[in-house]
């Protein structure tokens, strides 16, 4: 269970909503049992599609290979996950056809991609001594030297009076 808080999915709601519990449910071996809740899957927090996948994870995913077979470009790593049941469907069942997607378990993605080199967000920014190329310098910024302001100057603008703006006389007009 991932987020703990809420209730998991149950199979009644998992048959109103499209999903495949079947699917969903399946244990294989080798790989720990998940289950979500409804909130954590929609919001992306348990599963991904593929394409959120290959963005989430910078793109350590996204890769293709040729099929020796039939020559067609498949991501393997995708590829992986499917032969070992580690994905499941939902198709919303409305009146319309609708899209119908397939998750993959976060973690499992997680996995694969710190293999292939992936650094979170928040190691990264500690264990990256280089500075982003794109963040303008101060050397290529030409703005110009503020002036500092002394106690000689702040004591001559006290002292100095403000003058008071004129006010335009409006005469009624005949």
């Amino acid at each position: 269970m991932f987020c703990g808080k809420n209730k998991p999915i149950t199979k009644e709601k998992a048959a109103k909503n499209g999903l495949n519990w079947d699917e969903y449910s399946r244990g294989v071996e080798g790989y720990p049992r998940y289950t979500t809740c409804w909130i954590c899957k929609d919001q992306h927090k348990s599963v991904l599609t593929e394409a959120q996948a290959c963005m989430k994870f910078s793109k350590k995913l996204a890769f293709t290979a040729e099929s020796k077979r039939s020559g067609n470009n498949y991501r393997p790593v995708f590829w992986l996950l499917k032969n070992a049941n580690r994905t499941f469907h939902q198709q919303p069942a409305v009146s319309v056809q609708t899209r119908n997607s397939e998750y993959y378990w976060y973690p499992d993605l997680e996995r694969e991609a710190l293999a292939r080199g992936w650094k979170p967000r928040g190691a990264m920014k500690n264990s990256v001594p280089w500075d982003r190329k794109d963040r303008p310098t101060r050397e290529t910024v030409s703005t110009p030297p503020r002036k500092r302001k002394t106690q000689d100057s702040t004591a001559a603008m006290v002292s100095t009076p403000k003058r008071k703006k004129k006010s335009a006389v409006v005469t009624p007009s005949k």
